[in-house]
């Protein structure tokens, strides 16, 4: 039964305009399809019956519906919020404005890539569909955070560790073998405790550490993998002693406060602190003292976040 017409199918298909589309286009041509139908008054899913026997209609009242009524959709109707980050395929207005009308409620602008004009380009064109169909669409700044990165090889292609062999991580400058490599982060060194765990290259190799000492942490290889120069590593155990903002981080928020983003997401939190230093920052741009500045999500990433009543107060002190 259409909430709409009152149509009732039995047996006998009725096609509508959108159901031919569902039956002969993609997923993006039906959508637009079902959206127009709806707008010149047809039922979008109507034509889709089940059963024996005969079609049959009730009697009822036509519904009047404006032309320009296209929220009647159900993209229209939906409670959760969807996200999508744009890149280099979805960076025009028309591309923009599908992922919109298919249901994007927020649009991702990643800081880790690119340049800052690129930036305000993006957000540019998302304004103009937000002015185009007179509906808020919220931009979110994702701020890259601190890239923790290992030294460089005597070998160009770098080294393959295998699985249970023993591998150190030092501050000595030399090149790196098959054996050690600088890792030029005392913080990462000092923080490191038996047992705790160190993905490089986003997790292709993980060790875990047995030993440490004055400038240098021991490990055994849990996942092997090859290791080239200036991979990067991430230290999911450790709470590092350092700021969650590094000086690229203050420059893009600052920039992201320039042009109007509506959220700054703070990647790779620790700690409550790290919250309360990016709204300090937020707070001392001019657009810090109006009701127009950002919120701030923060991204639980690190199971430090969950040490004793840190989540507690890191949701306290965030917006999402």
């Amino acid at each position: 039964v259409s909430p709409v017409s009152g149509f009732v199918g039995v047996g006998k298909n009725v096609m509508t305009p959108s159901t031919t589309a569902l039956k002969q286009s993609n997923g993006m041509d039906a959508y637009e399809a079902q959206m127009r139908a709806a707008a010149s008054g047809v039922p979008p899913m109507s034509g889709l019956t089940s059963g024996a026997g005969a079609a049959a209609t009730m009697d009822v009242e036509p519904v009047d519906i404006a032309p320009d009524n296209f929220k009647l959709s159900p993209r229209w109707r939906k409670k959760t919020k969807q996200l999508a980050t744009l890149g280099p395929a979805s960076s025009s207005f028309e591309m923009i404005e599908k992922l919109f009308l298919a249901g994007a409620d927020v649009f991702r602008l990643n800081f880790s890539h690119g340049e800052h004009a690129q930036k305000k380009e993006l957000l540019d064109i998302i304004r103009q569909v937000e002015a185009k169909y007179e509906h808020p669409i919220a931009i979110l700044g994702d701020l890259q955070g601190p890239k923790l990165r290992v030294g460089q090889f005597a070998n160009p292609a770098g080294e393959v560790l295998q699985t249970g062999q023993a591998f150190r991580f030092d501050l000595d400058e030399s090149p790196g073998t098959n054996q050690r490599v600088l890792l030029p982060h005392p913080e990462i060194i000092e923080a490191s405790q038996v047992g705790h765990v160190l993905l490089v290259d986003d997790g292709k190799v993980k060790l875990q550490v047995t030993g440490t000492g004055p400038g240098y942490i021991d490990c055994v290889v849990v996942v092997g993998g090859t290791i080239k120069d200036k991979k990067g590593v991430n230290t999911p155990d450790s709470i590092l002693d350092i700021s969650c903002l590094t000086p690229k981080d203050r420059a893009d928020l600052q920039y992201m406060l320039d042009i109007g983003v509506d959220w700054v997401a703070l990647s790779f939190v620790q700690r409550p602190e790290d919250i309360v230093e990016i709204h300090r920052l937020i707070l001392a741009h001019p657009t810090g003292q109006t009701p127009s500045r950002p919120k701030v999500m923060a991204k639980i990433e690190k199971p430090s976040c969950f040490e004793g009543d840190s989540l507690t107060k890191i949701v306290d002190l965030c917006d999402g």
